[in-house]
């Protein structure tokens, strides 16, 4: 199926096949005036080394595992702080949950760190918000244009220099948009539960009103940013990609969502008329999405390094 896109490939480019869900596009192939067949995917295009050029038709379809890389700093790279912040948060929130697996957990403190965390994960959906609304998109195809029809491999591309950052955009065409966007509100959600969450004295009623429910809303936030994540990298509604280092990224952010909604749903059973499964409702559905997180978060930075 031929989906219409926003991207515009060099004419003499023959496009071949498209995938993707609805009119969305995450995958697009092209045979270039070479014979070669240029391979475009969303996510990773917008972590600048998602271009790749194939030979035949038998390379299509194979799947290689890459070079590992464990950790690296760059500081003058937005992919990099992306990764790096969302790890800072999902640490806190490791640091803030472990604790109240055991009696007379410090809440006030725990509140305070669980705040930060939160706070670190506004920043870093709004980085990767930024991220994707900024992507010099024909610029960079054309020079792929110039360049893959001369190489076999795989092309990183460098950060484009901005003259002018976009500090929000309205792109409804394009799926990760609607993924990064929709976290980005989500994070937003979630630091008020969190900061309520630091204010002491309150009612069941209350805690429901200004914690549970704005913590409900963003997980559902996170889910539907997640699952569209998985999306984009599975080009259809599901698909399974044990080799791939985005694939893992995206399934364990998935499953961190989940985690934070059983959470926020057992939540409201905490006080009031009815009191249910705390413990484990609660506390440790909080426990494994934030050690989910933290591994979709690390691998952010792996993910960069791939060559």
């Amino acid at each position: 199926m031929l989906r219409k896109n926003s991207l515009k490939f060099p004419k003499y480019w023959q496009l071949l096949q498209s995938f993707g869900v609805a009119n969305f596009s995450t995958r697009i192939i092209h045979r270039t005036a070479q014979g070669n067949f240029h391979i475009w995917s969303s996510r990773r295009f917008r972590k600048r080394h998602s271009s790749e050029i194939k030979s035949s038709t038998s390379d299509l379809i194979s799947s290689k595992l890459k070079r590992f890389k464990y950790w690296t700093w760059q500081l003058d790279n937005l992919t990099w702080w992306i990764g790096f912040i969302f790890t800072l948060g999902s640490i806190l929130f490791v640091v803030g949950a472990i604790p109240m697996m055991f009696p007379h957990p410090p809440l006030e403190r725990i509140s305070v760190i669980n705040f930060i965390g939160s706070v670190c994960f506004t920043f870093g959906s709004y980085a990767a918000f930024l991220e994707a609304i900024n992507l010099n998109l024909d610029v960079t195809l054309i020079r792929d244009a110039e360049i893959l029809e001369e190489k076999i491999g795989t092309i990183s591309h460098p950060v484009p220099k901005l003259i002018k950052i976009k500090w929000f955009a309205w792109q409804p065409d394009r799926l990760e948009y609607w993924g990064t966007f929709i976290q980005f509100i989500g994070a937003c959600l979630f630091n008020i539960n969190c900061f309520f969450a630091m204010v002491q004295g309150l009612s069941w009623q209350s805690d429901d009103l200004l914690i549970w429910i704005p913590s409900s809303l963003a997980s559902l936030h996170f889910c539907t940013a997640s699952y569209l994540a998985v999306v984009e990298v599975s080009h259809s509604y599901w698909s399974w990609h044990f080799k791939d280092i985005e694939w893992w990224i995206v399934v364990l952010n998935l499953g961190g969502s989940l985690g934070f909604l059983s959470g926020s749903i057992f939540g409201f059973f905490g006080q009031g008329t009815i009191i249910c499964c705390q413990e484990w409702g609660t506390n440790f559905s909080f426990l494994s999405g934030s050690l989910l997180f933290l591994g979709g978060s690390y691998l952010m930075i792996p993910e960069m390094l791939q060559e």
